[in-house]
C-alpha cells in the first residue's frame, strides 16, 4: 500500500512556485502557485489507493493465482482522471501489493492496489479556508522558516 509521510504538525513548508494548490474556498478552483510560498502544516490527508485484483501465493512465496484486474463502477472516474484510462492491463506496472496475510496452511495471499490520489500536506489560509498540495511537490524545512 501507499505510505504517507509522517510530518509533525507545526513543521514548516516550502510550496515551490508552479505547484497545484487546491482549496474549499468556495470562490477559487485549484490554482497554480505565482510564488514560493512557507506554510505551516497543520495535517496530512492520506493517499487513497484501490483494490484493482488478488494474487495468492503456495507455501514457498510463488505466485499461484492472480484475479483479472478490474475496478468498482463508482472508482472508474478516479482512475480515467489520475491517469487517462480505465484499461488496467496497461495500469500494472503501478500496481502495489498490499500486505500478505498468512492462511493456516502456509500459502499466503495479499491484494493489488492503484493509487489514484497522492497524499497532500494541508494548511490553514486566508477567510479560514483550507489549502493543499500534494506532498511530493513541497519541500519539508528544518527549524525556522525562512
Amino acid at each position: 500500500m501507499i505510505e504517507t509521510p509522517d510530518i509533525p504538525r507545526g513543521t514548516y513548508i516550502r510550496i515551490p512556485k508552479g505547484t497545484v494548490i487546491r482549496t474549499t474556498h468556495p470562490c477559487y478552483t485549484d490554482k497554480t502557485a505565482a510564488r514560493t510560498y512557507t506554510v505551516t502544516l497543520d495535517h496530512i490527508i492520506g493517499a487513497t489507493s484501490l483494490p484493482v485484483a488478488h494474487r495468492d501465493y503456495d507455501a514457498e512465496g510463488n505466485v499461484q493465482y492472480e484475479s483479472e484486474p478490474q475496478l468498482w463502477h463508482g472508482d472508474v472516474n478516479l482512475v480515467l482522471k489520475r491517469y487517462g484510462t480505465v484499461d488496467l492491463e496497461s495500469l500494472r506496472e503501478h500496481f502495489v501489493e498490499g500486505p500478505r496475510r498468512l492462511r493456516p496452511d502456509g500459502t499466503s495471499y495479499c491484494s493489488l492496489f492503484l493509487q489514484v490520489l497522492e497524499a497532500e500536506v494541508s494548511w490553514a489560509g486566508s477567510g479560514g479556508y483550507w489549502f493543499r498540495a500534494p506532498v511530493s511537490a513541497v519541500e519539508v524545512l528544518d527549524g525556522d522558516a525562512s
